[in-house]
C-alpha cells in the first residue's frame, strides 16, 4: 500500500498537454477523472506507462477506491492516453496506462509537478480544487511588467531570462466565466474551489477589483507547504489498516 515518502521530489513532473484543456474536454470530463489525470500522469515512465494501483490514486486524490474507478472509466477514449488492463505478479486483475507525451512546441504543455501529490495537497483540495488548479496554469502567464509591478519594483529587464527559469508561479488573470467553462464548473462552486486552493498555497491574490473580488492570482508550481509524513500515514492506516 502506498506511503508518503520522507523524501520530496521537487523536480519530477509530467507535461500537461494544454489542448486537453483548450478543447474542452478537460471541462467535460467527470469530476473523478480529473482528480486521477494528474496522478496518472506524474507516475508516467520515460516509456509513457504509468502504474499507479487504484488504491494508490484513492490516497492521493483524497477520494474512495469506487470514485478511482468512477475516474478511470470515464478517461476511457482519451486522445492521449491508453488503458490497457493486465493481471499483476500477485495475480490481481489492475489497469495499467499509456499516456502519450504532447509535441515539442512552445506553449503547448505546462510542468505538473509530483511533490504536489507526495506533499499530501492534491489529496487536501475539494474536487472542484483539483478540476481548476490545471485551468488556471493553462491560463497562466509571466512577463516582466506584471512581475515589476507586482513582486520587484527594482526588476532589470536584463534580468528576465533567469528570473523567468527559476520561478515558481506564474500570473494568472482569466476571467471567471472562462475559468468556470474550462474547468466544467457551476458558478456556485468557483469561490470554494479558490478557497481551497489558497488554503493550500496554491493560489493566492494579488490584487482586487472595486468589489473586493480578486482579479489577479499567482498560481505556484510548487510550494513550501507540506503535511507532516507521520500524519498523512497515520490516516492511511486508519482508514486502510492492513488491506
Amino acid at each position: 500500500m502506498y506511503r508518503y515518502p520522507d523524501e520530496i521530489n521537487w523536480q519530477a513532473h509530467f507535461w500537461f498537454d494544454r489542448k486537453l484543456i483548450a478543447s474542452g474536454i478537460w471541462a467535460s470530463l467527470p469530476k473523478a477523472s480529473r482528480s486521477i489525470f494528474p496522478i496518472i500522469g506524474c507516475h508516467r515512465n520515460e516509456h509513457g506507462l504509468s502504474f499507479p494501483a487504484e488504491r494508490t490514486m484513492a490516497i492521493l486524490c483524497g477520494r474512495t477506491d469506487k470514485t478511482v474507478r468512477e475516474g478511470v472509466r470515464g478517461l476511457a477514449g482519451l486522445y492521449n492516453l491508453k488503458i490497457l488492463p493486465y493481471i499483476t505478479s500477485r495475480g490481481r486483475r489492475s489497469k495499467k496506462f499509456y499516456l502519450v507525451a504532447p509535441p515539442r512546441e512552445p506553449g503547448r504543455a505546462f510542468p505538473f509537478y509530483r511533490c504536489l501529490l507526495e506533499k499530501g495537497l492534491w489529496q487536501e483540495l475539494s474536487p472542484a480544487a483539483q478540476s481548476l488548479y490545471p485551468v488556471m496554469r493553462h491560463f497562466g502567464f509571466f512577463d516582466s511588467q506584471t512581475y515589476r509591478e507586482w513582486d520587484d519594483p527594482d526588476f532589470q529587464e536584463q534580468n528576465f531570462d533567469q528570473v523567468y527559469r527559476e520561478r515558481d508561479f506564474d500570473y494568472c488573470e482569466a476571467e471567471m466565466l472562462q475559468l468556470l467553462r474550462h474547468a466544467g464548473l457551476a458558478r456556485p462552486s468557483l469561490a470554494p474551489a479558490l478557497a481551497s486552493l489558497e488554503q493550500n498555497a496554491l493560489v493566492e491574490p494579488v490584487d482586487r477589483d472595486p468589489n473586493g473580488r480578486p482579479w489577479l492570482w499567482r498560481v505556484r508550481f510548487k510550494t513550501q507547504s507540506w503535511f507532516p509524513r507521520e500524519l498523512l500515514n497515520r490516516k492511511i492506516r486508519e482508514r486502510y489498516g492492513r488491506q
